[in-house]
């Protein structure tokens, strides 16, 4: 997936990794088996935080990669801003170490639909995905199609950052991963680019986001962290500020209860 550097690729697919040599193969081997039309339409980049656990030797040998840095960083939203400063493509697309396509056709179906989305001035596009539950195993659609924006924004249906696509000017121009909102800096980018536009939608599940990360370790902090966003980027006063807390809240309850229903119900 090189390119020359007269070429804008059409996507730029970031890997962020940090001692990530047990989680990283799975991510390039999905990458490897991917069916594309041209190769040229692709750029892979490696943002490392300075791994001391082999994952750069795996990075080196990987033919795949177009531009790699390895680095002390400020978080991983910070090394996914690096990769965005990086990379050349229209579009960017994010991805930790262990994710992956659903299967080797997602790639192809991605391009065809970021065309379409160019084709509409579109500014960003989704698509459906599925949590493959980390060391739990237990593998769920992430129920965030139909898009709804507002169910996003108050944590109903937050939608899965590794299944949205964003033009890099405008992710670059509207301020990248604000690095203000600690866990919840994917959940802002996602407000922010709704109060844009509507995204581009590609109905078919194309990601395979791996579960246990960061976000879902810290869960318990997401309601207030989600607050913080909706706070400063709706601008709401102290009311406005205390009311959104109280539904916020309430809602958190909701998606929790609803979380714990569709485990359950997967277990039977």
């Amino acid at each position: 997936m090189k390119h020359s550097d007269l070429h804008e690729p059409l996507l730029s697919i970031i890997i962020v990794t940090f001692n990530a040599s047990q989680f990283l193969p799975r991510t390039l081997n999905s990458l490897m088996s991917q069916k594309v039309i041209n190769n040229n339409d692709v750029e892979v980049v490696v943002v490392d935080g300075g791994s001391t656990d082999g994952t750069l030797e795996l990075v080196k040998k990987s033919s795949l990669v177009s531009h790699f840095i390895s680095e002390r960083d400020d978080g991983i939203y910070d090394a996914m801003n690096k990769g965005a400063q990086l990379a050349t493509g229209r579009w960017l697309h994010f991805l930790n170490a262990g994710d992956s396509f659903t299967d080797p056709e997602c790639l192809r179906l991605l391009l065809l639909g970021l065309e379409s989305a160019d084709r509409f001035r579109v500014p960003w596009a989704i698509s459906g995905a599925r949590n493959l539950g980390g060391d739990k195993g237990l593998v769920r659609r992430i129920p965030s199609l139909p898009h709804i924006w507002w169910r996003h924004a108050y944590g109903l249906q937050p939608h899965c950052h590794q299944a949205t696509w964003f033009k890099r000017t405008t992710f670059l121009d509207s301020g990248a991963h604000s690095l203000r909102f600690q866990t919840a800096d994917d959940f802002d980018v996602i407000v922010r680019f709704g109060m844009l536009a509507r995204p581009f939608v590609i109905e078919q599940v194309l990601i395979d986001y791996l579960g246990g990360g960061i976000s879902e370790l810290t869960s318990a902090l997401i309601p207030s962290l989600q607050h913080q966003v909706r706070a400063e980027r709706f601008q709401l006063g102290p009311l406005g500020r205390l009311l959104d807390k109280q539904v916020g809240r309430a809602l958190s309850s909701v998606t929790r209860a609803r979380i714990v229903a569709g485990r359950i119900k997967s277990k039977i």
